[in-house]
């Protein structure tokens, strides 16, 4: 055997003596214990250690320790035991110092060391043995146990004091908030009564100066009443005389234009160039245009300032004589299906009709090259209104112009390709309105279009 293993040996029988020697204290087997010292081995009987330990033990909620000042621990509670989460046979005979952090043992050790006769204080964090910290108030008196110097420890956990001394802190620091808060608050709120009152004040001199001012318009409001009215009666007067011009004067030199631009080309056409027979007809084509357009412009302004009275109107007979009534609604031009009876509504039948013949003539004319165009008209029942809706087989139209094809004078598509003045869905929309219903569209480029127009039912009227 080597010289280091038998040293080990030794120190491993050393320790089995220990442990046995503090076994049986703890079960007082023995009532002595040896303890080396510089002055040679003292001798500390039980009997010494009897009376501090029943005092020890009354203190439940206390920890303590007796130990000597070389930090050796000679006695200790079952609280203490609870604190450190050790066994107390693991703790007598042990060291207080691993029961500390490592920046709090020589703090600990000058508490002890200066502790004397009337004792010394402080608060530490121990350290369980499984690592968990505890904050703990030492209470270190001197003491003698058989002639032998020694240290009386009193360990007092402050981990629910210092919770509620956080919490007490905590609360003191809400509250001072709070109270700093309710008096900006009401520091605010008197400010804003202030200004309230100031605010109230001038109104009522205000309201005083504007009831005074009312009271001096009032003689003159009445005739100030009548003279406008009188004015717009003449204005509406002049309307009706610049209507009846354009309606006459202005088409009568537009008919001139177009009838003998037509005998020009009639009588002098085969003498013409080319050049010049297209140039005639596109005289005669924008006499035509401008024509139309006037008519329309006329029509639009009859539906916005006209004076309307509404009846019963049979939408199913209304209906099916505008498609008789032109030769472009009928077989084989096109192909338009009622699919049921159309319901009676509540409307100005001329108008109505206005309305229909617009959309049959969209229906049929916005349709791709060499397509037969099919129309589908049929009723939905909307609560108290009827919705009617005109489906087609047309070239349809992008979402973002829905909004925009109803406007005066637009136009989403080259007038080459179909010719139109831009106001047939404007007389729509315009006399749709004043008859108290609504007008809409659902199409998308190249899958037709879906037109409606609602208007209140007869029967709940």
């Amino acid at each position: 055997m080597t010289r280091t293993e038998k040293e080990l040996t030794e120190v491993r029988e050393r320790l089995a003596v220990a442990e046995q020697t503090l076994n049986a204290i703890y079960t007082q087997e023995v009532d002595a214990l040896v303890v080396a010292g510089p002055d040679g081995d003292q001798i500390f009987t039980l009997k010494a250690a009897e009376t501090p330990y029943r005092l020890l033990v009354e203190a439940m909620n206390e920890g303590t320790l007796i130990a000597l000042p070389d930090g050796m621990i000679l006695h200790c509670n079952r609280r203490f035991s609870e604190m450190v989460r050790l066994p107390m046979e693991k703790i007598t005979g042990a060291s207080w110092q691993p029961f500390f952090k490592a920046d709090e043992q020589e703090a600990v050790a000058s508490l002890m060391q200066h502790a004397g006769e009337y004792g010394a204080k402080g608060e530490f964090t121990m350290q369980a043995a499984d690592g968990s910290p505890l904050p703990v108030h030492l209470s270190v008196r001197a003491l003698k146990l058989d002639g032998v110097e020694s240290l009386a420890v009193i360990v007092t956990d402050i981990a629910e004091l210092r919770k509620a001394h956080q919490a007490l802190n905590t609360a003191n620091e809400q509250l001072e908030t709070r109270v700093q808060k309710r008096t900006g608050e009401l520091a605010k709120a008197n400010e804003v009564l202030r200004v309230e009152i100031a605010e109230h004040q001038a109104t009522e001199r205000a309201l005083a100066e504007a009831e005074a001012k009312v009271r001096a318009y009032a003689g003159d409001l009445e005739q100030r009443i009548r003279e406008r009215t009188a004015d717009l009666r003449a204005k509406v007067a002049e309307l009706e005389i610049f209507s009846y011009s354009v309606s006459h004067d202005l088409r009568a030199p537009l008919r001139a234009i177009q009838s003998f631009s037509q005998i020009l080309l009639e009588e002098c056409g085969p003498t013409l160039s080319a050049d010049h027979a297209g140039y005639l007809r596109r005289v005669i084509a924008g006499a035509q245009h401008l024509d139309q357009l006037i008519q329309e412009v006329l029509i639009y302004s009859r539906t916005a300032r006209g004076k309307l009275s509404f009846s019963h109107v049979q939408l199913d007979t209304l209906v099916r004589d505008t498609i008789q009534s032109y030769s472009m609604f009928q077989p084989p031009a096109a192909e338009i299906v009622i699919e049921q009876p159309l319901p009676t509504v509540v409307a100005h039948e001329a108008m109505l009709t206005q309305c229909v013949s617009n959309l049959l003539g969209n229906a049929v004319k916005f349709v791709a090259p060499k397509t037969i165009p099919r129309v589908r008209i049929r009723p939905e029942t909307m609560g108290k209104h009827a919705r009617v809706w005109f489906e087609d087989n047309g070239i349809g139209v992008d979402p973002a112009d829905h909004e925009r094809i109803f406007n005066l004078f637009e136009r989403v598509h080259a007038n080459n390709d179909y010719p139109g003045t831009g106001i047939g869905l404007s007389i729509v929309k315009k006399a749709i309105e004043r008859m108290g219903g609504s007008v809409g569209v659902e199409s998308k480029p190249g899958h037709g279009s879906r037109f409606y127009i609602q208007l209140p039912l007869a029967s709940d009227v």
